[in-house]
């Protein structure tokens, strides 16, 4: 790095490129600038004499109205700098509608914790219900006519196992909407935990029970040995099948958590009409009990990021506390970046390397946190403690 590119650095606005090891200074004013150059002179001046004029190998922690650099600052060795953002470690998850409906009632609110299948938006669902009762009627007419023909003994075993997968779809249907009913009882934004668990165990005894007797159904029909289907049963199983369709047409009207976390964010309100698209999700979910930062490294500086590799992550909310990560993941293939802002040092046709670090413990980072992630030089080691007062650069 020559003299003219350190002070270019220093003395602008900071750009998100993975070299970017300096501190950040978020006050924009003609003095915070002087002082930071000042600063900036120092801070050159004391890497060029530790490092042997390689600066780059050098992290620097500090504010711009730190008038020189500490010694902990000098001590410490970083191989590389990269901008990251903290999510949650199984990933956020982004929720859309599959099909086009206004919004009637949203369940829950945004940092509430969920289950998996707990009701996040009901959609519009007159019409989709209309059809379900028009299909009901329609399987009762013909399964009446069926009932009164007779049968033979192999006929009956599948007659018994196809009556046994449309009862266990009907009590699906019905512990869904008891689910929701529960879930949407009052104005609160949450019900009753004992009354949702039992519902919910109901809905996921009711799934098995669909589970196992389609299962039983398809055997039975697979037996060379079995008959064919009689005119009033083929009439029967297509009443069926319309049912069917019928119960998840009007599951697409329930947006659902599609396992245990936290809703993040709530991307719509009561009233507005949603539709398929990946533009805009309508709801943000994700597992907070575990963190992690996802940040892009430099095409030039990949060699220096192995896994298992100890990191530091700082962020601009917790000035002077540094949080400590684990690379557990690194992309097989260089792509654009996505997180950082374009600069001077990285142009448009930049490639990245995604790379996953796991936060070590608690922390107050919250998802969507932009952070600096700072790589060890030794990836074998932790990285040196630096005190609370070291990190802000000396001052009281």
């Amino acid at each position: 790095m020559t003299m003219k590119q350190f002070w270019q650095r220093r003395c602008t606005v900071r750009t998100p490129t993975s070299r970017s090891v300096l501190p950040r200074s978020g006050d924009s004013t003609v003095g915070s600038r002087i002082k930071a150059c000042l600063f900036a002179v120092a801070a050159l001046a004391a890497m060029t004499s530790v490092s042997g004029g390689n600066p780059k190998l050098i992290g620097l922690t500090g504010t711009a109205n730190a008038q020189e650099p500490t010694e902990a600052d000098t001590k410490l060795q970083w191989s590389i700098a990269a901008p990251g953002r903290v999510e949650p470690k199984a990933g956020q998850v982004k929720i859309g509608a599959t099909t086009i409906g206004r919004v009637l009632d949203i369940s829950v609110e945004a940092g509430q914790r969920v289950k998996a299948g707990h009701l996040l938006v009901r959609l519009e669902d007159a019409e989709a219900m209309a059809r379900v009762l028009s299909t009901e009627a329609e399987v009762e007419l013909r399964q009446r006519a069926r009932n009164n023909r007779g049968t033979t003994r192999r006929a009956r075993r599948r007659r018994n196992a196809s009556d046994a997968l449309a009862d266990a779809e009907e009590e699906l249907f019905a512990a869904r909407r008891e689910l929701d009913r529960i879930a949407l009882d009052g104005n609160q934004p949450s019900a009753d935990e004992l009354s949702l668990s039992e519902a919910m165990a109901k809905v996921d005894k009711a799934r098995e029970r669909v589970r196992d007797n389609r299962e039983k159904l398809r055997k039975i029909r697979s037996d060379n040995k079995t008959p064919l289907l009689t005119q009033t049963e083929s009439a029967l199983a297509l009443a069926r099948a319309n049912r069917t369709l019928a119960y998840e047409a009007f599951e697409k009207t329930r947006i659902r958590a599609p396992s245990h976390g936290t809703v993040l964010k709530i991307n719509v309100r009561e009233g507005e009409v949603v539709a398929p698209t990946a533009m805009q999700p309508v709801i943000l979910f994700g597992d907070v009990s575990s963190l992690r930062v996802r940040t892009e490294v430099d095409e030039r500086d990949i060699s220096n990021v192995n896994t298992g590799q100890i990191v530091t992550i700082r962020s601009d909310a917790f000035e002077g506390r540094d949080f400590t990560g684990e690379v557990s993941e690194i992309s097989p293939a260089l792509g654009p970046g996505l997180i950082g802002k374009r600069g001077p040092e990285r142009p448009l046709n930049a490639n990245v390397l995604e790379v996953m670090v796991d936060i070590k413990g608690s922390s107050p980072l919250i998802p969507g946190m932009q952070v600096d992630v700072l790589f060890n030089a030794n990836p074998a080691s932790e990285p040196p403690e630096v005190s609370a007062k070291a990190a802000r650069g000396g001052s009281g």
